[in-house]
């Protein structure tokens, strides 16, 4: 996103290409931290809380994004279509867990990313409790996990008990 524009200099026509710009930075933050990583729960787990924390770091322009596309259905059908992306990056991590039903998997996940993105952004705070939820759930799909006995506003501990490689980090 570019920086220097002041969020209520966006427009309805501006809003997708810097959404585009988004995306991409997405993108380039996921790479850089899971660049070595083998597919599966850890790499998954620490995408998601990669999206979830670009997306809060960038709430106010995502927030003007919002408010200029408010109304005109086929930008903001366009600007989706544009994260589609994501969900063939979903469906890969999720193949990769043993999940048999990837494809489906995938959509239901992103959704329930993306409403805690929202929901952060609108609340302007992190939602803790929202994303340990996601993350039992994800954690569950390829590999059924014990996770009893922590509490859901914990979810660095969630991070911790599906990954072992974690806890000696």
């Amino acid at each position: 996103m570019d920086e220097q524009l002041p969020p209520e200099a966006l427009t309805p026509a501006s809003a997708p290409v810097l959404y585009r710009l988004h995306l991409a930075r997405l993108v380039a933050e996921l790479d850089r931290v899971t660049v070595g990583m083998r597919p599966g729960i850890n790499r998954l787990l620490t995408g998601i809380e990669t999206y979830w924390d670009a997306c809060f770091s960038r709430r106010d322009v995502l927030r003007a994004m919002t408010a200029a596309t408010a109304g005109d259905r086929a930008t903001q059908a366009a600007m989706r279509r544009q994260g589609r992306a994501f969900v063939y990056l979903l469906r890969s991590e999720l193949i990769g867990m043993g999940c048999t039903d990837a494809g489906v998997r995938a959509w239901e996940l992103l959704g329930r990313v993306r409403k805690v993105a929202v929901l952060e952004r609108r609340h302007g705070r992190i939602g803790t409790e929202a994303r340990a939820e996601v993350l039992r759930w994800a954690s569950e799909l390829g590999q059924p996990l014990r996770l009893s006995g922590l509490p859901p506003s914990r979810y660095a501990r969630l991070r911790q008990a599906a990954n072992p490689a974690l806890r000696a980090a």
